[in-house]
């Protein structure tokens, strides 16, 4: 029962102890945790999405990009395929790209502040994750998929609209 965002916090948490070699000291450490990271993280993520909708995990596919096997991770339904739509690909590849390009928010700064101690990269990025599953923080993004969800369609959106308005 527990909130998708807990459990990618808790798996990142737990890679830690997976992948204990870590040399702070070392380059080439430091960017093999840090591949190793960003390439897992769709993953966890998808996973945890699915295990709280009570629906069964999907593998990555090594033959797909980034986006389009993270959208296929959360969308696949029983033995139907799924095909993102390559316009969905794109503009969530732009979506990450601006996410990560945003500069010293919340999450950035948890990361860097606990990463600043020497702590392996893991329990940095937690950090971050901890406080992206914060309402002032990665929760706006939760409520406007509420907000998207409520409207439902695009025939929706002019009363939704008047409805703002009226308060």
């Amino acid at each position: 029962d527990a909130h998708p965002m807990l459990m990618t916090m808790s798996a990142m948490a737990a890679l830690g102890t997976l992948y204990q070699d870590f040399d702070i000291e070392s380059p080439e450490s430091q960017y093999e945790q840090i591949v190793r990271i960003i390439a897992k993280i769709p993953t966890l993520g998808a996973w945890a999405y699915r295990v709280s909708n009570g629906m069964p995990l999907v593998y990555p596919d090594n033959d797909r990009g980034y986006t389009e096997n993270f959208l296929v991770m959360l969308n696949q339904s029983g033995s139907r395929p799924y095909e993102p739509d390559p316009r969905l690909v794109r503009a969530l590849d732009v979506l990450f790209i601006l996410h990560a390009d945003h500069e010293q928010n919340c999450s950035t700064s948890a990361v860097r502040s606990v990463g600043s101690s020497q702590v392996d990269p893991y329990s940095a990025v937690t950090a971050g994750l901890a406080a992206l599953y914060g309402p002032l923080h990665g929760g706006a993004n939760e409520a406007v998929l509420k907000m998207l969800r409520r409207i439902g369609t695009a025939d929706n959106i002019p009363a939704f609209i008047e409805g703002v308005k009226e308060g």
